[in-house]
């Protein structure tokens, strides 16, 4: 069997085991690691509800992304933040296999310090031969703005369906190291028989247009890294890709849009 068939192979399995579409879908995210439980606005969507509490204005983004770069495998996301509430619709597609996850969530500010969150969806999956599943997802998220350079977060969601349900949970810190530079360090809550799947995350700003990235996920060795530039006052771009030891490289993609009235100042969130 040739080698370049082994990710092919395995893709199906992996998959259907970790529902790839409830991993960070947004690149920058992607670039450092998968972090953002304790993000706000369009970075936390799809990771934390409650980072979205106190979005000023509306925000909008889209992003691809080609697991192990695989030219038949596509994954495909979009967001919207206003205000307070935010949506996303994210899609994978296979040949005979297909997810696909619709969820609105809300972040809401409870006092000085402290946030809240939860969200509700839908998540599809199709493969070919076998009954089509549509199943329930919920969730619910706090993060604790301990200072001005410390935040900590706090999420958990799950699948629900009569056959049993797919709980994940996840906890985390962000600490501003300078007007630069952000260290993300994160841990999905271990479920039986898992250990704790820590993620790590660095964000720097060279110059005021670009953004450096880098990540390292332990569980499954994977390290990532990006770079996001500001292509005028609203737009901004991220490239970004994960290297897996054993699967390959995973490119990605993301365009985000900050109207003015949203503080789009092009600073990083």
């Amino acid at each position: 069997m040739r080698l370049f068939a082994l990710p092919l192979l395995l893709l199906p399995a992996l998959l259907s085991a970790q529902t790839y579409l409830f991993s960070p879908r947004d690149a920058r995210s992607v670039a450092a690691g998968g972090t953002g439980v304790a993000a706000n606005g369009l970075l936390a969507l799809g990771i934390n509800p409650a980072g979205l509490a106190g979005t000023p204005g509306w925000q909008v983004r889209a992003d691809y992304a080609q697991p192990y770069g695989l030219r038949d495998l596509g994954v495909a996301s979009a967001g919207l933040v206003y205000h307070n509430v935010g949506f996303q619709l994210a899609s994978l597609s296979l040949d005979g296999y297909r997810e696909t996850l619709a969820q609105v969530a809300y972040g809401r500010t409870l006092s000085r310090r402290l946030r809240a969150g939860a969200l509700f969806g839908l998540f599809d999956r199709f493969t070919r031969s076998y009954v089509r599943m549509t199943n329930p997802v919920a969730g619910i998220g706090f993060q604790y703005v301990a200072s001005s350079w410390l935040t900590f977060g706090l999420t958990g969601s799950g699948i629900y369906s009569a056959a049993g349900s797919t709980l994940r949970a996840r906890a985390g810190a962000s600490c501003r190291l300078s007007g630069a530079a952000h260290l993300a360090v994160e841990a999905d809550v271990p479920r039986q028989g898992e250990g704790w799947g820590t993620r790590i995350g660095l964000q720097y700003r060279p110059a005021e247009m670009v953004q450096l990235y880098l990540g390292l996920i332990m569980a499954n060795p994977e390290f990532t890294f990006g770079v996001g530039w500001r292509l005028s006052g609203h737009w901004r771009a991220t490239f970004a890709a994960g290297v897996h030891q054993q699967l390959g490289v995973s490119p990605a993609f993301g365009l985000q849009f900050v109207p003015a009235d949203a503080g789009g100042s092009g600073k990083p969130e």
